[in-house]
């Protein structure tokens, strides 16, 4: 019998999987590194940020230039 692997199966990866993986990196990556790229495809969390490129520094994410609510907005949503 020929036991068929799910999708599930395959990404399930364990804390101490990433640790040996990150160790096979030579420093490059760490474990937590590891699994954010499993689960994410990526290692870095700005790659999520959906206002990536689209603001400009002194511009909060409501959208209002050097607005009094911006580490709020930033911090509990907008």
């Amino acid at each position: 019998m020929v036991k068929t692997l799910t999708e599930k199966d395959v990404m399930q990866l364990s804390y101490e999987s990433a640790m040996l993986i990150a160790k096979c990196t030579g420093g490059k990556l760490s474990a937590d590194e590891i699994i954010n790229l499993a689960t994410y495809g990526t290692t870095n969390a700005n790659d999520m940020n959906p206002f990536q490129g689209e603001l400009e520094l002194d511009t909060c994410v409501c959208g209002t230039k050097d607005c009094s609510e911006e580490y709020a907005h930033t911090t509990s949503g907008y």
